[in-house]
């Protein structure tokens, strides 16, 4: 067999809304989030050769995440998992690269979408030698991200981040912004004034997203909005309905903990109100922070008042 070389993106996310709903008694936070990947991504690549003496893995990475030992990335653990669980034969070498562009500790995935990513990669490459749920359980034992970014799509998500609801959603532009502070999401979620008693609003999400949907299939619009140009009366409700009942509840959690990171933040709502974004607001466990907008003008628009910002600016695409 010769040597094979896989190329794989690996997207980033945004939460929309991320609510704490309760904690189980081994610890873990249950949740409601509308999560979307975004089109701000690592790249991964994974050359297998055929080893006649059995098994190695080497790793190497370029850009953010240089520091982390490889027994704790994410990325190196979701490959050894892999070929624990796969009847695969050992007489392979795996050299896995991750080119880093995500931020780390900013709430956009990074880390969960390249385990994600590489454990498709293999599943591909070996055949299906795991069941779907198989693979899922190892996903979700590595981070409560890592099942989305299986499927690759915008999903609902609730419990632990295992029951996801897949959706179809339109291609909207935005801007991620990562301040210099970090966050570390253990730290957010073991604080004490973390609030884990939201109210479910999943309801309300599917009936006004249904809405939409089926809005749109008799005026045979040929994407979800409208081509992404203007928004209709229905779709304004929707994103009012997120600003006026949702809410990131790790936010408030970050703004007490972390002063400088609230001035940041408030620094970038400012700046981005003056071009009527859909929505600002700090992504998962933070820091990074993003605006969505109606149309591509609007964003490039609100990308020029961004270029005194410390830290990282992108300009993205919802996908």
């Amino acid at each position: 067999m010769l040597q094979t070389t896989i190329h794989v993106s690996s997207p980033a996310k945004i939460n929309l809304f991320l609510h704490v709903t309760g904690q189980r008694q081994d610890g873990y936070h249950t949740l409601e989030s509308l999560m979307l990947p975004i089109s701000l991504c690592d790249q991964i690549t994974l050359t297998i050769q055929p080893k006649p003496e059995g098994h190695s893995l080497t790793f190497s990475k370029s850009g953010d995440l240089n520091h982390l030992a490889d027994d704790i990335d994410l990325t190196v653990r979701a490959c050894q998992q892999f070929f624990h669980a796969a009847s695969v034969s050992p007489h392979y070498h795996i050299h896995l690269h991750v080119t880093k562009h995500i931020p780390e500790q900013a709430g956009l995935g990074g880390g969960s979408s390249n385990a994600a990513h590489t454990l498709t990669a293999l599943q591909n490459h070996f055949n299906q030698p795991l069941s779907t749920s198989h693979l899922q359980e190892i996903a979700l034992s590595l981070g409560a991200d890592v099942p989305f970014f299986l499927q690759s799509q915008a999903a609902f998500i609730e419990g632990i981040g295992e029951h996801l609801t897949p959706l179809n959603w339109p291609s909207l532009p935005l801007i991620i912004y990562k301040p210099p502070q970090n966050c570390p999401t253990h730290q957010i979620f073991r604080a004490k004034q973390l609030t884990r008693n939201k109210t479910t609003v999943k309801i309300a999400v599917f009936d006004l997203l249904q809405i939409i949907n089926t809005e749109l299939s008799n005026t045979g619009a040929t994407t979800k909005i409208e081509k992404s140009t203007n928004l209709g009366a229905r779709h304004l409700n929707f994103w009012q309905f997120l600003n006026q009942h949702t809410e990131n509840s790790l936010q408030s959690v970050i703004s007490e903990l972390e002063p400088s990171w609230l001035s940041q933040f408030n620094v970038f709502k400012s700046l981005m109100q003056s071009k009527q974004p859909l929505l600002v607001r700090m992504s998962g466990s933070g820091s990074a922070m993003f605006a969505v907008f109606e149309n591509n003008l609007l964003q490039q628009q609100a990308f020029k008042l961004t270029q005194h910002l410390p830290g990282q600016v992108f300009c993205c695409h919802t996908q």
